[in-house]
């Protein structure tokens, strides 16, 4: 199974060629999903897998049957309004942050099969679709937040901490 690693954070990631496939896509697909599920994501880059190519998963981790591939994936327009959402992020555990993105995308994308098409996205799922394309480009939610917004995040992250070390110190010592 693949696991979640940080090494090509930060960098671009090639063009998946289905053509001469560096990995079979229905099997990149389905391992994706697996470890989307298991996290209970809403979506998954492969680079955040290792794997340095654009292509990412997205939609409902309690249904297999829900998560879609999108393979070369092109976002074609962008809405006018933005909003800001929060955000959370494998590559960044126990961080939520308030990032502002479109509330409404256009995008075209290959599935595994590499059948093409292009989708109207709103609301959460645009949110998601933008978040894991950044990841493709070597962005990181990081690198779009805004200062404030990410240092609260960290001071919420570093309670919560507190709070679970102190809830395991205390349910040892009831034992």
């Amino acid at each position: 199974m693949l696991k979640l690693t940080n090494e090509y954070l930060g960098t671009k990631s090639k063009r998946f060629d289905f053509e001469n496939p560096p990995i079979n896509p229905r099997t990149l697909f389905d391992d994706m999903v697996k470890v989307m599920m298991e996290k209970k994501a809403l979506g998954l880059s492969a680079v955040q897998v290792g794997i340095p190519y654009r292509v990412f998963i997205f939609g409902n981790y309690y249904d297999e049957k829900e998560i879609y591939s999108a393979f070369n994936p092109k976002i074609v327009d962008f809405g006018e309004e933005k909003k800001y959402y929060e955000e959370g992020c494998l590559s960044f555990p126990g961080i939520f942050c308030k990032i502002k993105r479109h509330t409404e995308i256009r995008a075209r994308f290959s599935d595994w099969q590499n059948n093409t098409d292009t989708f109207k996205f709103r609301d959460v799922t645009a949110q998601v679709f933008q978040h894991e394309y950044d990841h493709m480009d070597g962005i990181t939610f990081r690198d779009r937040a805004v200062k404030f917004h990410w240092d609260k995040a960290k001071r919420e992250k570093l309670k919560l901490d507190k709070l679970r070390k102190r809830n395991e110190r205390e349910k040892r010592a009831s034992i």
